[in-house]
């Protein structure tokens, strides 16, 4: 509080020479003239008040915006880094779906190899019987040599 009970009176603050006004010229007046020397003019502090508040106000929103400016960016970054992810995730699946066919196919060949080779056999074991058979027919009727009745198959 002041000395005579009044509300408390802000001190003066400094403001740029933009802000300053000129002195007023002084009047006959004693009151106007002792505001004028000891600068305590109420309106006058009032208006030094609201215009740093507004030049902190400014600045708080400058910082506001350099932060918005900064959050996008950031943003923007991450959703080109998602992107990426994705696409190189689609570029792994396409390629995981390539080979998952390849081996399918390749399991088809084996299965295919093994099929023949089973045929084959029996084929062979089959063949290999009959001949059994033809020697021990051989030895009991006196038919004509194998290597006989082969050799004009073989080359036709």
């Amino acid at each position: 509080m002041g000395n005579n009970g009044d509300a408390p009176v802000e001190p003066m603050k400094l403001t740029s020479f933009r802000s300053r006004r000129k002195a007023p010229a002084i009047s006959g007046e004693p009151d106007d003239f002792i505001n004028l020397l000891h600068g305590s003019d109420p309106i006058q502090i009032e208006l030094t008040r609201l215009e740093n508040q507004l030049r902190d106000k400014d600045r708080e929103l400058g910082e506001a915006y350099g932060e918005i400016k900064s959050l996008k960016y950031s943003e923007r970054v991450k959703e080109k880094a998602v992107e990426e992810l994705n696409d190189e995730l689609k570029k792994v699946d396409e390629k995981l779906k390539k080979t998952e066919a390849l081996l399918e196919n390749k399991n088809l060949e084996i299965k295919k190899i093994n099929d023949e080779k089973k045929s084959v056999l029996a084929a062979q074991f089959a063949a290999e019987a009959t001949l059994r058979r033809v020697h021990a027919a051989q030895k009991d009727d006196e038919m004509p040599p194998i290597e006989a009745i082969i050799t004009p198959l073989k080359q036709s």
